[in-house]
């Protein structure tokens, strides 16, 4: 849903498909989550001056959703409420996580502290308390008023932790700045990578699997022990939702470990930003190796060069992969100029005892 549109109301009759009007209604609902989220990355773009995102436009759609919320009451109840049947009933939780991620879906480098996430997390239990208090649970006499006060109130929250935001990250150029990343083919990741099923040991962590975890599905599809971490998945059997710097990762314990396009471009970034945290990388590097059992693998795209070499060979096997279509092209010409030699290729260091 876009910003701005508003949902619907159904009525009590039933709806098309056989749905009924309350199950419509709560299907309605559920778009109040997105629906807000987009509207706070509205107010975050437009209060750090992004021209293509007017004041006018955000103060429109927060009457909108107020309205909206104050109108329909028994709407807002039934996501509510079906929100908190479910396995993560921490709303405030899921709001902040939504809001963090809406961020990293524009610019996957924008450092978010764990002191902001916590003051995200303080905020929106604030919000849904005063939300609670003013759609009144009987439905009736709901204090409209209350509800965009409400709403007003968090925007002027939100306002104060983007400017933190600013603080940690560069300028405000660089936080409305896109740097998006994208989920590739399990078949193009395996090929850049040079891997095959032949070649993987189990078990195999996808370290950064991305939100729809694609390699890691594949992967036991095929019968492989498989697991994924990355901080935009959702928490599952397999799957772990967590910080790749921080995560523990054990020891001798994995096969294979991959990561395309994921740590070690973060590493990369951190490498040349003023402010950046490259040693955190370089520690998460050697945990990594270290998390290797004998014979395994660590796979990953682009490369660290300034790493690779420094690896002892008594102890690593280190064999790089260039990429061939990507040779002596100007975005490798300006890589090594940055870096010092090329970053375009992937890289397998396998430990060797």
């Amino acid at each position: 849903m876009a910003a701005g549109e508003s949902f619907t109301v159904g009525s009590s009759r039933r709806g098309r498909g056989g749905e009924s009007g309350e199950q419509a209604g709560a299907a309605r609902a559920e778009s109040l989550e997105e629906r807000l989220i987009k509207l706070l990355q509205a107010f975050a773009l437009s209060h750090l001056g992004d021209e293509a995102v007017p004041r006018d436009t955000v103060d429109a759609e927060l009457g909108k959703l107020a309205h909206d919320l104050a109108q329909h009451p028994a709407q807002w109840r039934a996501w509510h409420e079906a929100r908190q049947s479910r396995e993560s009933p921490d709303l405030a939780r899921a709001f902040a996580d939504s809001f963090v991620h809406a961020i990293h879906e524009r610019n996957q480098f924008v450092t978010v502290t764990t002191e902001i996430q916590r003051m995200l997390h303080e905020r929106f239990s604030e919000l849904l308390a005063r939300l609670r208090a003013a759609v009144n649970p009987a439905g009736d006499e709901v204090d409209e008023a209350g509800v965009r006060a409400a709403l007003e109130t968090l925007l002027g929250d939100v306002a104060s932790l983007v400017d933190r935001l600013v603080e940690t990250n560069l300028d405000p150029r660089f936080v409305i700045g896109q740097a998006t990343c994208s989920e590739y083919s399990p078949e193009v990741q395996l090929e850049v990578l040079g891997l095959s099923l032949d070649t993987l040991l189990d078990p195999i962590l996808d370290l950064g699997c991305g939100p729809g975890a694609r390699l890691v599905r594949y992967l036991r599809d095929q019968g492989r022990e498989a697991t994924g971490l990355d901080r935009a998945v959702d928490e599952g059997e397999w799957t772990t939702r967590g910080d790749w710097l921080r995560h523990p990762l054990g020891a001798d314990r994995w096969g294979t470990v991959v990561s395309h396009m994921a740590l070690t471009t973060h590493f990369l970034h951190h490498h040349l930003r003023p402010d950046g945290e490259p040693e955190a990388y370089a520690r998460r590097y050697m945990e990594v190796l270290g998390a290797l059992r004998s014979g395994g693998a660590f796979v990953y795209a682009p490369g660290v060069p300034f790493i690779e070499e420094l690896l002892p060979r008594h102890a690593y096997d280190v064999l790089t992969m260039p990429v061939a279509s990507l040779a002596d092209t100007e975005v490798d010409q300006a890589l090594r100029l940055h870096f010092g030699a090329s970053v375009l290729h992937a890289c397998r260091v396998t430990r060797l005892a």
